[in-house]
């Protein structure tokens, strides 16, 4: 007749650990069941009493026996102790083996999540060096758009954007065009051409010459 008993109380009965139990369970070497997603060890009561009967004659027939034979009796028990605790030995192996394992996932799951946050980082730091860097521009731009104006003489502006005699003539004219067309970068005082240093550029020279 088979029961079912729990693998704690398999192991109080036999002095087998739990973890060899388990062990023994996953090899094939113990029977067992699942109820209710619940493990339980299978034993079958008619083996076990055969078992006894047989420990019972053996251990008759040791009490008739001579000091040399208990002797042999003590040495399998501890031989049967040794065995068990090899076998917890064993399982406890296999855990830090598998215990290992996870962990080298886990650090390559961290290594990968680490890279993926220094390319991101990366992206970002771009994109906020050239918002940074187009605010600076804007502010630059702002600021001389707003500074006093400071005006200079055309000769001034020549010098300043080295043009030679050659190309004065043209240069002045085109300085003349701008100022009737409006716009502010030039104004007359005291009847002379000024232009304002603050936003001429050499483009104005150049777009003189290509008229």
């Amino acid at each position: 007749m088979s029961r079912l008993v729990k693998p704690a109380d398999y192991a109080k009965e036999t002095g087998i650990s739990r973890q060899a139990i388990y062990a023994k369970v996953k090899r094939g070497s113990l029977a067992s069941k699942e109820v209710n997603d619940q493990l339980f060890i299978v034993i079958d009561d008619d083996n076990k009493q055969k078992i006894k009967n047989t420990v019972s004659t053996q251990q008759s027939s040791t009490s008739k026996s001579s000091s040399s034979g208990q002797s042999r009796t003590i040495s399998n028990e501890f031989q049967t102790i040794i065995n068990a605790k090899n076998e917890t030995i064993e399982t406890l192996k296999n855990r830090i083996h598998d215990l290992k394992e996870s962990n080298k996932e886990l650090s390559y799951v961290f290594r990968s999540e680490i890279e993926l946050l220094k390319e991101a980082f990366g992206e970002m730091k771009k994109i906020y060096s050239y918002q940074l860097e187009h605010q600076k521009k804007s502010a630059m731009v702002m600021s001389r758009d707003l500074a006093e104006p400071k005006w200079i003489s055309v000769k001034k502006f020549l010098k300043k954007y080295d043009v030679d005699k050659k190309h004065s003539g043209k240069v002045k004219k085109y300085l003349n065009m701008l100022y009737t067309g409006g716009d502010t970068r030039v104004t007359i005082v005291d009847d002379k051409i000024k232009i304002n240093s603050h936003n001429s550029s050499k483009e104005m020279i150049k777009e003189a010459l290509e008229d």
